[in-house]
């Protein structure tokens, strides 16, 4: 059984060099749908609050793929590329 504190696979919580490396500019279904499951699971698993856990999901992946980018020096804080080829 799965855990909330389960890890989830490297696709879905990728390295900042894999993002770096891949140009990904926002998260995919697959991470949006595991990061929203685990979003329901931590609210008590209350129904009728998709749409409310699945754009929250997208924003924070967001938030998470942009500083793993600045970290990852392939943008600056405001989002300008600055990748080191």
């Amino acid at each position: 059984m799965e855990t909330l504190d389960s890890q989830p696979p490297s696709s879905v919580n990728p390295s900042p060099e894999a993002v770096a490396k891949q140009g990904q500019d926002g998260p995919t279904d697959e991470q949006i749908a595991f990061h929203a499951n685990l979003i329901y699971e931590n609210e008590g698993r209350q129904a009728g609050h998709d749409k409310e856990y699945w754009e929250r999901a997208e924003r924070e992946l967001r938030e998470s793929i942009k500083m793993k980018k600045i970290q990852a020096g392939c943008v600056d804080a405001v989002g300008n590329p600055a990748c080191k080829s």
